[in-house]
């Protein structure tokens, strides 16, 4: 492809020197001519089925970009995320030349198979960047179901379900874990207060450590998400926290 494209243009340029001379060789002249038409015709024959791929890789850099601007992921993921975006596929798609996207097509691969070993490896955990100067008080939770919830921050709103905010229990696959039942509870319980149980209080403890750690990260807030346990006898969260059916409630 491209020693056709080069041709082509050398042979441009050969034409329009021999049209400049006089007098002008029509015979030369002639002869560039039809083998610029060659190399036209060549290079459509190798470029037409590659139509349908060219569509494909615009729809692909247009996913990626859409993909990596709601997904906010860890330090390794983010620097393998700008990675991708600088590529010059992306910034300035495929250009005249299709070939030179085959290198950028490949570094995208390589990136995404680090970043699927990464997620299958438990490494990447999801972020929800919220504005300088936000509080617990300005977030909102809402379950819509028992695996999935609607949060809304000052500046955004989005659906995830359990394993996408990091509860999903690594020792049972499909599965969230003790923090995320907790949250749904708590969620559901009356005026979102649960008082710790007389019976294995331990437990229920390690679920709502585990939960104000996730939650910290999940949001990169530093204060408590929890009103204090010591006075107000019960765990209740400072931010808001529902449950989509009134029934649950």
């Amino acid at each position: 492809m491209k020693p056709l494209v080069r041709e082509r243009e050398t042979l441009k340029q050969q034409l329009s020197e021999v049209n400049g001379q006089v007098p002008r060789d029509t015979i030369k002249a002639n002869q560039i001519q039809q083998r610029i038409a060659d190399c036209n015709e060549e290079i459509n024959r190798v470029v037409e089925p590659l139509r349908e791929f060219t569509e494909g890789v615009r729809s692909l850099v247009k996913q990626l970009k859409s993909a990596f601007r709601f997904l906010p992921l860890s330090p390794r993921a983010q620097e393998l995320r700008k990675e991708i975006e600088t590529l010059p596929l992306l910034m300035r798609g495929l250009g005249d030349d299709w070939t030179e996207a085959r290198d950028d097509l490949l570094a995208i691969r390589m990136r995404l198979a680090e970043l699927a070993s990464q997620s299958a490896q438990g490494n990447l955990s999801l972020r929800i960047e919220v504005p300088p100067g936000t509080k617990w008080e300005n977030i909102q939770m809402r379950f819509l179901s028992d695996e999935t919830v609607e949060i809304t921050t000052p500046d955004s709103r989005r659906l995830c379900n359990f394993a996408e905010l990091g509860f999903e229990d690594r020792r049972k696959s499909g599965a969230p874990n003790t923090a995320w039942v907790f949250l749904r509870e708590l969620a559901r319980a009356k005026d979102n207060e649960i008082k710790r149980p007389v019976r294995e209080p331990a437990r229920v403890e390690k679920a709502v450590q585990a939960l104000r750690k996730r939650l910290k990260d999940l949001f990169a807030l530093g204060d408590d998400p929890f009103r204090p346990y010591r006075q107000v006898k019960h765990y209740a969260p400072t931010f808001k926290l529902s449950f989509s059916n009134p029934d649950d409630r």
